[in-house]
């Protein structure tokens, strides 16, 4: 039996563009959200959609793409997965309609989930990993300890003072944070050592969509003004579509292939990174001078700035034994 080419061609644009689709439908959820009443079980509809299309987008990838290293997406799907079933227990608890205590199996769920998605993207950092690993682990810390500065004056050093707060109350909402932080110097890790692609344009706008969600969730917790309307949810919809159409693009062939460019190439791109990550802390300082425990944030930036002085130093002797060996 033949197959008619214009219908193989049909299905060949069809699975080519099935990336644009959680993209689309993340859009559809955002508006929807707006126009049904927050609270509402259309809302908890609504704001379910993405979060549980997710997993099943990233299983249609793993079969459609066969992305390597496999075991890598399979972590993510199972972290994505987790952050469905704890969506569905958490959500209809934010709109009103069910009552969870704080901390709860969500919580559980939630963090394994999201141990798995970062164990799945430090799989993939792994596998392209470039040159020393003393250079990767600086470069790392760099990140998080750069991103960590803000985190910590407007989130971490609050929790830690608040003694309303449980125990456990307290180490749940620490661990958000401390994931985020990992995951962001993980990814970014990533993202300096890989081919620009789409996918990995896609994998970095779900890195910082979560970050954000959860910035805007640990933020308003604090302050008690957490609600169906919080930004969060937006973010969080960003995110999961993000992953997911990462994984649906034909480029994720590609994510785990080391980009080839010459060596100075990725040094510009460090050098850049580990800058943006060593301004961040006498910048937040500065422009928000009432930010909690600035002592700390103080010697966090210090800290900051000998990891950066050691990398330079580091860079500057590879660079002279490759001078030396030509």
């Amino acid at each position: 039996m033949e197959t008619h080419p214009q219908s193989s061609r049909t299905r060949s644009a069809v699975a080519v563009s099935l990336w644009c689709f959680p993209l689309a439908l993340a859009g559809l959820a955002a508006v929807a959200m707006q126009i049904v009443p927050p609270g509402s079980a259309g809302w908890v509809l609504a704001a379910l959609i993405t979060p549980v299309a997710s997993p099943v987008a990233v299983g249609v990838a793993l079969a459609l793409r066969r992305p390597a290293p496999i075991g890598a997406w399979y972590a993510i799907l199972l972290g994505l997965g987790f952050s469905a079933v704890a969506s569905c227990i958490r959500f209809p608890v934010q709109a009103g309609l069910s009552s969870l205590p704080h901390p709860s199996i969500a919580d559980v769920l939630y963090l394994g989930g999201y141990g798995a998605v970062l164990a799945g993207v430090a799989w993939l950092a792994r596998s392209v990993a470039r040159g020393s690993r003393r250079a990767d682990l600086l470069d790392i810390l760099i990140v998080a300890i750069g991103a960590g500065i803000p985190s910590w004056g407007f989130l971490v050093g609050r929790v830690l003072d608040d003694g309303a707060i449980s125990a456990a109350e307290r180490a749940v909402s620490l661990a958000y944070p401390v994931v985020d932080l990992i995951l962001l110097a993980v990814a970014t890790r990533l993202v300096l050592a890989v081919r620009w692609t789409p996918a990995s344009g896609l994998l970095a706008v779900y890195v910082l969509a979560q970050l954000i969600g959860d910035a805007a969730h640990g933020s308003a917790i604090l302050q008690g003004s957490f609600s169906a309307e919080n930004p969060a949810f937006a973010f969080w919809a960003l995110a999961s579509a993000a992953i997911a159409a990462c994984a649906l693009h034909p480029s994720v062939r590609r994510l785990a292939e080391p980009d080839m460019a010459a060596t100075s190439i990725h040094a510009r791109r460090r050098a850049a990174a580990a800058a943006a990550a060593a301004i961040i802390g006498p910048v937040a300082i500065l422009m928000w001078p009432g930010i909690a425990d600035a002592r700390t944030l103080s010697i966090f930036a210090l800290v900051l700035g000998c990891l950066v002085a050691a990398r330079l130093s580091w860079s500057m002797q590879m660079d002279s034994g490759s001078s030396s060996v030509s």
